[in-house]
């Protein structure tokens, strides 16, 4: 834009030989300006409550359209993200869903074989599908305890399952409205992308951000694919300009910033007449500007969003299920330890009635002589 300005309008205010010079950064361009190297310096972006360089004349020409942070598309499955991301509270559940099933099988095995089985594996098996069952749902009714102390487990454990449940999928439910929320991204200490000559550099400073400085688009996309940095700031045109161009196709706007300043350039104190005449025509400048303006017209290329809502409490919930997963290794060991001393007992009862039956055969051919 700045070139056309400088053709439409410098040369109606009597300039006649126009030569360009490239500065690194708007310093260096104050710099050669000072010391009478240039007579104009642009682009310039100046505050629009106080001037910083109110020692040369400045001619807006438009306004600053604000920043937008961009970084790379996110192309993972959030919603399958957001959904694993309920695993300790899933885990938790089949734990303790197990611990129950073992419960009611020690509770109810005595009375009920034919429903839970005596063996331990077997019987845990039994009890581990009952609980689940009665957890999720209002149950089948193919596993029914029978002795009271059992039946007054079942009550207090359907109902311990329900909120568990309840809970488990109010997370799930929780995590996918939140994916619809647009949350506000801190920049703070992020290694950000701008390109020189630029204000973006400025506002990363007061984003908290680190930023650092690429002479063009390209070397700052690939930096970003290369992850040596983790976004680009850019102002809406200069982005919606690289956006035709299909520069910025791979990325998303995570986030759009207003800062307001004003753009134009500055003119050498030396030059007043041409600085006058630029003046008056500062209000055809800024016209002429921002019809050029409104043809760049960002759109916003929205990223996937991730959330959960266990924030803090994920490390406290992983301690639960290890817990929990504690807890029912020491009723499996406990089980198996069982178990054993059950087989142990049968098998010395048959070894003993297979010698009592010896004996009694003894004693009947005795009793036949």
């Amino acid at each position: 834009m700045g070139e056309e300005v400088v053709l439409k309008f410098f040369t109606r205010c009597g300039a006649t030989f126009l030569q360009d010079r490239h500065a690194s950064s708007e310093f260096e361009m104050i710099s050669l300006l000072r010391h009478n190297k240039i007579h104009v310096a642009a682009p310039i972006f100046e505050p629009t409550s106080h001037r910083h360089y109110s020692e040369f004349y400045f001619i807006q020409t438009h306004d600053y359209p604000g920043t937008v942070y961009i970084s790379i598309e996110n192309r993972e499955d959030v919603v399958l993200n957001a959904v694993l991301s309920a695993w300790p509270l899933f885990g938790i559940n089949l734990v303790l869903a197990a611990i129950a099933g073992i419960f009611v099988w020690a509770l109810d095995t005595y009375w009920n074989p034919e429903e839970f089985n005596r063996p331990f594996l077997k019987g845990s098996w039994d009890g581990f599908w009952w609980s689940f069952i009665s957890m999720t749902t209002v149950g089948y009714g193919d596993k029914v305890p029978k002795s009271a102390r059992a039946r007054i487990f079942s009550v207090i454990w359907i109902t311990l399952g329900l909120i568990s449940m309840s809970i488990f999928t109010a997370h799930i439910a929780s995590t996918l409205t939140a994916l619809s929320m647009e949350h506000e991204l801190s920049l703070k200490e992020l290694k950000i992308a701008v390109l020189d000559n630029g204000t973006e550099y400025q506002h990363a400073l007061e984003e908290d951000a680190i930023p650092t400085v690429f002479g063009d688009i390209d070397g700052a996309i690939q930096a970003l694919e290369a992850r040596e940095v983790n976004g680009i700031m850019l102002d809406r045109l200069t982005a919606s300009f690289y956006q035709k161009q299909d520069k910025l196709k791979s990325l998303v706007t995570v986030k759009t910033m207003d800062l307001q300043r004003e753009v134009g350039f500055l003119v050498s104190k030396r030059r007043k007449f041409f600085a006058e005449c630029l003046e008056y025509f500062r209000p055809d400048i800024y016209q002429f500007g921002l019809s050029l303006t409104q043809s760049f017209k960002l759109k916003l290329q929205n990223p996937e969003k991730t959330a959960s809502v266990f924030g803090d409490q994920f490390t406290k919930l992983k301690l639960v299920l290890y817990i929990s997963l504690g807890v029912l290794s020491a009723l499996i060991l406990m089980g198996i330890l069982w178990e054993c001393f059950r087989s142990k007992k049968a098998q010395q009862k048959v070894k003993r009635n297979q010698g009592d039956h010896y004996i009694k055969h003894i004693v009947i051919q005795a009793d036949s002589f």
